[in-house]
């Protein structure tokens, strides 16, 4: 959540399907069709991420996300809007295994 106790516009969780345990130090990568650059975060010790910068008037659907940390390949990437409004926040959650 951010200082006024909202959720960050574009957040979540990445896994490793070996136990389900969180990974660190994941890069994920957003990019908006059309956007000149990409949003990037890592995760942190818990495997949380937060992209705050998200844009409202960007439609999470037309955003390409990667997760990716060597060593891994993704075996399953999800997202979920947090409300029917346009604005509604997004939370990705990215499952990963050795490769």
């Amino acid at each position: 959540m951010d200082e006024n106790g909202r959720l960050p516009r574009m957040f979540g969780d990445v896994r490793d399907f070996d136990g389900y345990r969180p990974l660190q130090g994941v890069r994920i990568q957003a990019q908006i069709k059309g956007a000149p650059s990409p949003m990037v975060a890592t995760t942190d010790a818990d495997g949380h991420f937060k992209l705050p910068g998200f844009p409202g008037n960007a439609d999470p659907e037309m955003v390409k996300i990667t997760c990716s940390l060597n060593g891994y390949r993704l075996l399953n990437l999800s997202r979920r809007k947090l409300g029917k409004d346009r604005d509604a926040p997004v939370e990705v959650d990215c499952l990963l295994e050795k490769e």
